[in-house]
Order: C-alpha cells, then sequence, then structure tokens
C-alpha cells in the first residue's frame, strides 16, 4: 500500500510539474488535462456535445446563439477568452460540423460584463476543433501577463447556448465548471 501511495504522489508531481525539471511527462497525459499554463502559452481543452451536425443562424440577428470561454479572473477584471457565435444580420440559417461553426466564431478576449462588444485589442486568442474539443491558445507575452500573472487556481469553463431548433424558438442556456489550473515551468 505504502508503494502505492509514493507512486501517487510522484504521478500527481509529474502532472503538475513539480517532480524536478529532468522528469519526462507523459503526452497522454499532458493532452488529458483541460487548463495548462507555461510561460510560453495557455491552452485550454473545453468539451463540446457530439454531433454529426451544428445548426446556426437560426432565430433573431443579435443572439449569442453558442459560446465556449474560459472565465479568468485578472487584476483589471474577470474577463471571458473564447469564441462566442451570434446570429448576424442576414445571417442564413447554415448546418455543418463543429469546425465549420468554429470557424464562424468572434475569437478573442472580452470584460466579463461586456462580452457583446468587440474582443480587447492586443489579447490574441487561437481556438481550433480537435474531435470534440474546443482548443483555445494564447501566446502572446502580453496576453499572457495580464491574464496569468496573478497565478489564479481556477478558471471556469463556461459553455452558451442561445436558440431553438426552430426558427421562431429562442432560449438562452449557460453551463459553467471550475477548472484547477496546472502551472508549467
Amino acid at each position: 500500500m505504502e508503494g502505492a501511495v509514493k507512486t501517487g504522489v510522484f504521478l500527481l508531481m509529474l502532472w503538475t510539474g513539480r517532480a524536478g525539471a529532468e522528469s519526462p511527462v507523459v503526452p497522454s497525459l499532458a493532452a488529458s488535462v483541460p487548463a495548462v499554463v507555461s510561460p510560453t502559452e495557455a491552452v485550454f481543452r473545453i468539451s463540446a456535445p457530439e454531433r454529426e451536425q451544428w445548426v446556426w443562424n437560426l432565430g433573431r440577428p443579435g443572439v449569442r446563439e453558442f459560446g465556449w470561454v474560459v472565465e479568468v479572473s485578472t487584476p483589471a477584471g474577470v474577463r471571458w477568452l473564447g469564441v462566442q457565435i451570434w446570429h448576424e444580420e442576414g445571417g442564413v440559417p447554415t448546418k455543418g460540423p463543429l469546425s465549420a461553426l468554429v470557424a464562424t466564431a468572434e475569437v478573442g478576449v472580452w470584460p466579463a460584463t461586456d462580452s457583446r462588444g468587440p474582443p480587447l485589442a492586443g489579447m490574441p486568442v487561437a481556438a481550433e476543433v480537435q474531435g470534440s474539443e474546443i482548443v483555445l491558445r494564447v501566446t502572446d507575452p502580453a496576453a499572457l501577463e495580464s491574464l496569468f500573472a496573478s497565478r489564479p487556481a481556477t478558471v471556469r469553463f463556461v459553455s452558451h447556448r442561445g436558440h431553438g431548433p426552430q426558427p421562431d424558438q429562442s432560449f438562452t442556456r449557460s453551463r459553467s465548471r471550475t477548472i484547477h489550473l496546472v502551472y508549467r515551468h
């Protein structure tokens, strides 16, 4: 039993980057961590529901139809980084895979109190789809400093859905979960 505890502690230290610089990181374990911040990048993996086809540009223009964001508390206030899909004026109902939906998204960082406005300047975020996950990356040094210099222990993943399956149906639903950040050196 004692050996199992030592092995578990070592794996936890390895996973959190505390086992020493010379310790190898198991790639499959690193890929499964949903929120990792290092000196050169922050990577977030947000699960999306598995669907063959997504439908967007339904309902009323100006409504946020989908969003996958990471809520971060910073000294400047709470920020959302991620993707938001708004029904644009004149938008035609569209079907496609998650990658096509995310390709239409507004990607960036917003004050949580004003997510309808344009993203903050100088805070680039990249978004891509890997399987049924939306992977968000922040690599800009100034953005990393602004968002993570205070080393928050947790972030919240927030998913939004804001329309029904038919154009005349409307609802808004948000779901969130708290995620512990893993800091790598």
